[in-house]
């Protein structure tokens, strides 16, 4: 058999009238470090695959960067890759991408994204190569 219990319903009403007003005022971070402002984080991230380098070695550019006020805060290595997992991140990166190629969508029309930075001299097509109706062309020629 379940206990009764008495519920104040003063109390209770008074709460959920004044529960907005009450969660404004509560502090945003009171304990732990305090949060890395976003756009920190989003820099350092674009910075540290721009150079091609691990998180650890990108963190005296972010002093540097820090130094010259283009950003406030340098995040931890730790952080970055944090962030880099963060699927929420996805959509700013993307915008910044938008952002950064808009000054060249007047000239560039057709391209094709090439991130391996390996080249051949020779010319084949994959699909040709697959079927094994390769021909090897060579570039130069």
């Amino acid at each position: 058999m379940s206990q009764a219990y008495v519920r104040d319903w003063h109390a209770y009403n008074a709460a959920q009238i004044n529960e907005k007003t009450l969660l404004i005022l509560l502090p945003l971070h009171t304990f732990g470090r305090p949060p890395i402002p976003l756009g920190d984080v989003l820099f350092a991230m674009v910075l540290k695959v721009y150079n091609k380098t691990t998180c650890r070695q990108c963190i005296p550019d972010l002093e540097d960067a820090q130094e010259r006020r283009l950003i406030s805060k340098v995040p931890m290595p730790s952080t970055i890759l944090k962030y880099l997992e963060m699927k929420s991140t996805t959509r700013f990166l993307r915008q910044l991408i938008i952002q950064s190629s808009l000054p060249l969508s007047e000239i560039e029309t057709v391209f094709a994204i090439d991130s391996t930075g390996l080249s051949t001299s020779q010319f084949v097509r994959w699909v040709d190569h697959r079927s094994g109706k390769a021909e090897v062309r060579d570039k130069r020629s």
